[in-house]
């Protein structure tokens, strides 16, 4: 393949149209042909994971579980080398976060209190971006306090959905809410 990226960039200084699209169909091919391996492969994995006993959601399956929860772990260390780079660790003990985490539900409690339940469900964009702000906030704080107390935050969260998942079937309806009642 570097054959043919390096004659697919030499097709300039030789100024052949025929080289130039030879070159790069043969670029292409290989390409293609790379891929359609990679596809393969990635399929053939999935389909090894899927053969785990995984509890999920039925929209989620193996391989999107993994990557959120690598993905909350490197969320997790790019918070602590955000943290170090400003010298906040020793603001950063449980207590703290936890009250500062508690701070952040009561900030996102303030863009909802007074909406009834039909406003809540149809936000402007303004109200949107306000809740969104509020929630990273306090999934940041929620990062830092499972940090500071020494687990993976991803890890519980999937190990919390596999107790709810046990105690609550999918099949089962959902409690009647005191206002439907």
């Amino acid at each position: 393949m570097r054959d043919n990226l390096n004659a697919a960039a030499r097709w300039g200084n030789e100024g052949a149209i025929g080289t130039q699209s030879s070159a790069l169909r043969a670029v292409r091919a290989e390409l293609r042909e790379q891929l359609r391996l990679l596809f393969a492969h990635i399929c053939e994995q999935i389909s090894e994971l899927d053969q785990v006993d995984w509890v999920r959601n039925p929209h989620q399956n193996a391989v999107t579980s993994m990557v959120r929860m690598s993905s909350v772990t490197e969320l997790q260390a790019r918070l602590v080398a955000f943290r170090d780079e400003r010298n906040w660790e020793r603001f950063h003990d449980p207590k703290s976060l936890a009250a500062a985490l508690g701070a952040e539900v009561g900030e996102l409690l303030e863009q909802v209190m007074w909406l009834s339940t039909e406003q809540a469900r149809s936000l402007t964009a303004e109200q949107t971006a306000a809740i969104r702000d509020e929630v990273a906030d306090i999934a940041i704080f929620a990062l830092h306090l499972a940090n500071s107390v020494g687990f993976d935050l991803g890890e519980a969260v999937d190990e919390k959905l596999k107790v709810v998942a046990e105690r609550i079937p999918p099949s089962q309806d959902a409690p009647a809410r005191k206002a439907d009642a």
